[in-house]
């Protein structure tokens, strides 16, 4: 693709590279970031997620909001012009532009910047919706608390959290408690809480009372479930509505936790295997990524929206895995993801 210059988006890339402080260059270079950026928000709101574009007054909120991202993205690091992603470029070994490729450059280029882009789009997101992300950050502190203990089973990388009274009774040997059984049991304790600090403690002493299952839970999928219930009575809407009629509600969890079910089967059966046949995955990390695509699953269901998807990447992998997104498992992630979704929504609509 060309700009009104003629030039194509490889050379102005490397132009800017080669000469980030030339005003005329850092705009051909910021108008090529914001026609990606706008391409990519249309995309994801002919997909169905929620844009925080309230928020923007002008006569084109999408305009502002792809401003708004970039600000960000292309902010200075330490005074220098846009250098979180000269910083990038380092950790490939580029240090210097001049001898290489145009086209090398703007294929590492791309995926930095859309990273980057769903990045910015959740922190503008929370900033619209401050009560939700307050609401993460509280609960997160309560349960750093001394009341509550954080572990990893097996000494993996998965972070659970339990109640420290119950710390030397933990049911290890008992399967996690369903998702919406957790949002059944979470919505119960919110009912009769009369603050956080309660609803939190309510909620593993109820967890505790399920015999049947772990008293003790990945920390991800507790302050999941707390946002969504949250969010049902603030009148947020999601998939599911705000206040759905009892029987029909029923209906419609059900549909969901079948399709859902099936869907992950087909994806570690038939998608995630193949990467694992052609040894693109270990046994390991297929089983973490279905683990990520269960939880993006949920939030697309249950919630107002779902979270970039860097994150569900983070929430499951090793901390040293985290830097190898964008070269090693960005695309296998994404195709996972994207398949996973589509065969979702399309069971769900054979239910409902």
């Amino acid at each position: 693709m060309k700009d009104d210059s003629g030039k194509s988006n490889p050379t102005i890339l490397k132009e800017f590279l080669c000469c980030p402080a030339n005003r005329r260059r850092f705009d051909a270079f910021f108008e090529l970031c914001w026609r990606h950026t706008k391409a990519w928000l249309r995309s994801q709101n002919a997909r169905g997620r929620r844009l925080p574009l309230d928020q923007f007054a002008g006569r084109s909120p999408l305009d502002d909001l792809a401003v708004d991202i970039l600000s960000r993205v292309l902010a200075p690091v330490k005074s220098r012009t846009c250098g979180g992603l000269f910083d990038y470029f380092r950790t490939q070994g580029i240090t210097t532009f001049e001898d290489e490729d145009p086209a090398h450059l703007y294929d590492l280029f791309r995926p930095w910047l859309f990273t980057k882009i769903r990045q910015q789009l959740s922190h503008v997101a929370g900033e619209a919706d401050p009560a939700k992300a307050n609401l993460k950050r509280r609960f997160k502190d309560i349960l750093a608390g001394s009341d509550y203990h954080a572990f990893s089973p097996g000494g993996g990388n998965e972070r659970y959290v339990g109640a420290l009274k119950y710390e030397r009774t933990m049911r290890v040997d008992c399967p996690p408690i369903s998702f919406e059984e957790l949002l059944s049991l979470v919505e119960e304790c919110y009912l009769r809480s009369l603050n956080r600090t309660r609803w939190c403690r309510a909620i593993f002493e109820a967890l505790n009372r399920v015999a049947s299952v772990q008293n003790f839970i990945e920390t991800f999928r507790l302050i999941q479930a707390v946002v969504i219930v949250n969010t049902k009575y603030v009148d947020v809407e999601g998939l599911a509505p705000a206040h759905p009629p009892g029987a029909e509600h029923g209906l419609f969890i059900r549909a969901i936790t079948k399709a859902r079910t099936e869907t992950l089967r087909w994806v570690r059966e038939i998608v995630l295997a193949k990467f694992v046949t052609n040894d693109r995955l270990t046994e390991d990390y297929a089983q973490r990524l279905l683990g990520a695509c269960e939880q993006f699953l949920i939030d697309l269901a249950h919630s107002s929206g779902t979270d970039s998807l860097p994150e569900y990447f983070r929430e499951v992998m090793p901390e040293s895995e985290h830097d190898r997104y964008l070269t090693d498992f960005k695309h296998i992630f994404e195709t996972v993801i994207h398949k996973a979704k589509d065969d979702f929504e399309r069971r769900l609509r054979k239910y409902l």
